[in-house]
């Protein structure tokens, strides 16, 4: 069916005038003094990911006095925006709040004119297809790089615009749909921080008290399990009646392990969920890394963790990312996970373990890669509440993990039904029907 849509390279756009590719400003043309805490996001490698940009803290930042020296590097929606060095089979498309973020030194910019939908291109770029073609033909073996060169070469087809438009809809309501659970997850986790920051580490409930006052935004029954009074401890000061302990004396930590790679039969056929380290920076682990087989579990040190399991990497690139496992699965040996128990729940766990991660990474050995080991994670302090606050706490931050975690599982069907769509449509294997409507503003 493909047949029917012309197919060509993205360098005979590029002679048309109907696209355009702009690498990033190199050397003294940006030079990193300019960069700064405040203005707008530079995007490059680090900042595209698979169809989005992900801006954190980090990200360096330039002013609008640098924006109007370099203009040329200014997004603008439509455009969309690959990694030149590392991750080159990745690009994002700039959304309308995006629009007036500045191309960094290690991004290429591609835009195109109004004949064609930049949704569609990005899609069509992010094709299985698209991007084993982009890796075979990059440049460099240990760290990939692309070129605006290479990019020409580029092949793609070139449906109607109808048809582009059409298939960049059905592909971008599942992702803004995913993007809106990602949204409503933050939203629910920082819910969920705000309530046990304010019981379990500023006490909010106790110093109202103390202060005369009835607690903010809790009933009576709730007000009245907290003490009026605090008491010394370890930690300072703490509610009256509650506990000091540490992780190893109220909890069972598990150290991770990988099955022997000299056994293929153990990582064929498997129908036990294995995660590496590099897991801990997703929000929530919702499916493995490697499937391994009940034989691999039985043979190796890796132990089989339950859902809801606070895990939280111990060394190399991921060391110090906490993360909550939503299967039941297995780690390898640079995680530590932390079981709940009916005394203390994930939803206790993983936040007091979020509060503490400096210190823990504090208290890490080790020479040319540092680590954090077990026992650094046992001897870690833990607060004991009163148990009826413990209860009333769960009552109350269950439902929203709850919801977090339901929200990541829907979004990974619809991520699944997206990348199974993905490539059947961008090749025409699959057409769209003629009545498909487009949302107003969808034209790019």
């Amino acid at each position: 069916m493909t047949g029917e849509w012309a197919g060509t390279i993205l360098g005979e756009l590029i002679k048309a005038g109907d696209a355009h590719l702009q690498t990033g400003p190199f050397g003294t043309a940006l030079k990193a003094a300019e960069y700064s805490a405040e203005g707008v996001p530079l995007i490059s490698v680090g900042e595209v990911r698979q169809g989005h940009f992900e801006v954190s803290d980090k990200t360096p930042r330039v002013s609008k006095e640098t924006t109007k020296r370099l203009p040329k590097f200014i997004l603008e929606i439509g455009d969309i925006v690959f990694g030149r060095k590392g991750g080159i089979d990745r690009n994002a498309i700039v959304h309308p709040q995006q629009q007036g973020w500045f191309l960094g030194s290690d991004g290429i910019r591609l835009r195109l004119s109004e004949k064609y939908s930049s949704l569609f291109f990005s899609y069509q770029m992010r094709s299985p297809a698209t991007r084993a073609w982009l890796l075979q033909n990059c440049e460099g073996t240990t760290m990939p790089s692309l070129n605006q060169q290479i990019l020409g070469r580029v092949p793609i087809v070139l449906p109607p615009i109808t048809e582009q438009k059409a298939i960049a809809h059905i592909l971008g309501a599942l992702d803004n749909k995913i993007e809106l659970n990602r949204r409503m997850n933050v939203t629910l986790e920082a819910m969920a921080r705000a309530l046990f920051q304010s019981w379990f580490v500023d006490f909010d409930p106790v110093r109202a008290k103390l202060d005369g006052c009835e607690p903010a935004r809790l009933d009576a029954y709730t007000a009245a399990l907290f003490p009026a009074y605090f008491q010394d401890s370890p930690l300072g000061h703490i509610p009256q009646g509650w506990e000091i302990s540490t992780i190893g004396t109220k909890l069972s930590t598990v150290l991770g392990g990988t099955p022997s790679r000299e056994k293929p039969e153990y990582w064929t056929g498997g129908t036990v969920a294995w995660i590496n380290s590099g897991k801990t920076n997703e929000f929530r682990i919702t499916a493995p890394s490697e499937m391994i087989t009940r034989e691999a579990l039985e043979n190796s040190s890796t132990k089989l963790l339950p859902r809801r399991t606070t895990v939280l990497a111990i060394t190399g690139a991921t060391l110090g990312q906490v993360s909550i496992t939503e299967i039941e699965c297995c780690a390898n040996q640079s995680v530590v996970a932390i079981p709940a128990s009916e005394e203390f729940p994930t939803e206790f766990i993983y936040p007091w373990i979020q509060e503490n991660i400096e210190k823990l990474i504090s208290s890490q050995t080790g020479g040319a890669q540092q680590h954090i080991n077990k026992g650094n994670v046992n001897e870690l302090v833990l607060l004991c509440p009163d148990h009826q606050v413990m209860n009333a706490y769960l009552t109350k931050a269950k439902p929203l993990f709850d919801q977090i975690a339901a929200n990541c599982f829907q979004s990974r069907t619809l991520a699944t039904l997206r990348d199974a769509l993905l490539p059947k449509l961008v090749s025409g294997e699959l057409r769209t029907r003629p009545s498909t409507t487009l949302v107003q503003g969808e034209a790019f």
